[in-house]
């Protein structure tokens, strides 16, 4: 028999953290229904799976082992082997949950019967005392940290605005025509390229669903040491630029049909440009505004250089087609 709700987690050589995540989920309340926690080990090399073997005999929990990188192909392989919940929730093997949070998530379901996708409340918890200068800017913040709180009160998000990683959760009727993750992109050891819940959300809301924010379901990021420098910033920056030509398309895609030449001379123009003012945002920036500065440029950039890569894709199966 499904459970009520499945809790599904990826993860990769973070046992430790895997076990404070578990920790507090073993903890949370959950009278009145039945949660069965999933855990995809997309090819660790730790203990992962002595960590999830100690909770087997406190909580329902299984372990399925993906060998193949990246985190949406972790994720798709719980959606084809699990006997999904009635709710389907996502996150992290580096939070701490509040200790109503699989209740809070029950309860707005209910309130919002007629909707099926939502996003929860993310709060961040840093490793020291020592907090980096640039998270006074709340762009950087979300994006540094996920930090995501839109609203005091339940609600509907806005078009292209869209929960975080860390705490969202869908029906499973969601996922009955088939959906899944796209694979090309997500968390990886290497190549990595964000967006990988976005890509999801996104399609979802351009297939007509709506997406309900709840600030009661709450988790808690824990930040790793090496995500507060700005390098680390600047690099996830890229990364989301990467994921934006995925998820948004290719720029001028009917001139790269009519032209390829033309549409790569004018993209590798836009490059020189965006490489130029990244120089800028790094040199003569002041020291308050370098590194947003550096981050809105890398984002561009990031997304430059992803679509020219799509575009050599895009082109060969126009050729395979013709």
């Amino acid at each position: 028999m499904a459970p009520d709700i499945s809790v599904i987690i990826a993860t990769y050589n973070r046992a430790q953290d895997l076990a404070r995540t578990l920790e507090g989920m073993a903890r949370a309340e959950n009278e009145g229904f039945v949660v069965e926690f999933v855990v995809v080990d997309n090819g660790s090399t730790d203990q992962t799976k002595l960590v999830v073997d100690s909770f087997s005999e406190r909580i329902p929990i299984r372990y399925f082992f993906e060998a193949r990188s990246g985190k949406n192909r972790a994720l798709n392989t719980a959606l084809e082997n699990c006997n999904l919940g009635e709710i389907v929730v996502f996150t992290d093997d580096d939070v701490d949950v509040s200790p109503d949070w699989l209740i809070s998530i029950r309860s707005v379901c209910e309130r919002w019967p007629n909707h099926s996708v939502f996003g929860g409340r993310i709060n961040v918890v840093f490793p020291g005392d020592k907090v980096p200068q640039w998270t006074r800017d709340p762009f950087l913040y979300a994006l540094g940290f996920a930090h995501h709180n839109i609203s005091d009160r339940e609600c509907i998000y806005r078009a292209f605005a869209t929960p975080l990683g860390p705490n969202y959760w869908v029906r499973r009727d969601v996922f009955g025509n088939g959906r899944r993750f796209y694979e090309a992109i997500g968390p990886r050891p290497k190549n990595r390229i964000m967006g990988s819940e976005t890509s999801f959300l996104i399609s979802l809301q351009k297939a007509g669903y709506e997406i309900v924010y709840s600030p009661m379901a709450i988790v808690s990021h824990r930040v790793q040491p090496d995500m507060i420098r700005l390098s680390t910033l600047f690099r996830r920056a890229y990364r989301e630029g990467r994921g934006t030509a995925h998820i948004n398309g290719l720029p001028r895609l009917s001139l790269l049909k009519k032209s390829p030449a033309a549409w790569h001379l004018h993209r590798t123009g836009s490059i020189i440009f965006y490489t130029f003012k990244l120089f800028v945002s790094l040199v003569f920036s002041s020291t308050e505004q370098r590194p947003r500065n550096v981050v809105k440029n890398m984002r561009d950039l990031g997304y430059r250089i992803e679509a020219m890569r799509l575009a050599e894709q895009t082109l060969a199966t126009l050729r395979e087609a013709s």
